[in-house]
């Protein structure tokens, strides 16, 4: 299998242009899964558009097609996350000098 070039790399080479070692995941991960935004459908790394164009990458086919369930568990919990935030963004009364004082 050929695999698709690089827009960028993730680990910068060295100074003799050597890659540096991966890291054994990524040895394990031998393909990459997209969504297409643009083609409704999975496609492989050499049928992936540009980045604005996909979702991923997902470790399986299967993964890939399941991208919906993925996003919607992640916006979940990031929601949650934005709650629990939120209530400790507001100053408490005893900490606003200008909430002791009685006209």
């Amino acid at each position: 299998m050929t695999r698709a070039p690089a827009i960028h790399r993730r680990y910068p080479a060295d100074e003799d242009g050597d890659e540096p070692d991966r890291s054994a995941e990524e040895d394990l991960v031998s393909e990459r899964w997209w969504w297409s935004l643009k083609h409704d459908r999975v496609v492989s790394d050499e049928e992936r558009g540009p980045d604005h164009e996909v979702l991923g990458p997902y470790p399986t086919r299967e993964a890939a097609a399941d991208w919906r369930r993925t996003v919607d568990e992640r916006n979940e919990e990031w929601k949650a996350e934005d709650e629990r935030w939120a209530g400790d963004d507001q100053p408490d009364a005893d900490d606003d000098p200008e909430a002791s004082e009685q006209p």
